[in-house]
């Protein structure tokens, strides 16, 4: 489980995040050594039905205590995927490779647990590219058509 932000993610998100063990080489008492640390990458893809809850207790909990625990629940209802297409350009002589990431879209359902806490009620359906939905995860934050601020109240 890693909370990289505002929402808590599991590691089966970890390849849709292009979140990865890239091993680097870091200086420890003058000496370098390889160690492996998590890094992330900007070629996202998420899938329809995917959950994401801003507490890890969703994840650990039964389903009557992850709803007293956790205060925002997303679930992704249609994806457009990202699409990473290779570019090579003539530049003075010189060939030139670019990698251009044409982020698709995402549209989510974003809830939050009844006062009761025994279900959840739908605040409404959000539609964003793919890199403003990482952003989201990681802050709270969409800006897209409205502003949505998880952290504080919605600014329409």
């Amino acid at each position: 489980m890693l909370a990289i932000g505002f929402f808590a993610i599991k590691r089966c998100f970890f390849s849709s995040l292009d979140i990865v063990l890239t091993d680097r080489t870091v200086s420890i008492a003058n000496q370098k050594i390889r160690k492996p640390f998590w890094t992330q990458g900007k070629f996202y893809n998420f899938d329809e039905g995917y959950v994401f809850y801003d507490n890890k207790a969703a994840y650990e909990l039964s389903w009557g205590d992850a709803l007293k625990q956790f205060k925002y629940t997303l679930l992704i209802k249609e994806v457009v995927p990202t699409i990473n297409k290779d570019i090579i350009i003539y530049d003075k002589d010189k060939i030139v490779r670019k990698s251009l990431i044409n982020y698709g879209s995402i549209k989510f359902i974003l809830s939050s647990p009844t006062e009761d806490k025994q279900s959840i009620q739908s605040i409404g359906m959000y539609d964003c590219k793919q890199d403003d939905f990482v952003h989201f995860l990681k802050t709270g934050v969409l800006n897209s058509i409205d502003t949505l601020d998880l952290r504080g109240d919605f600014i329409q």
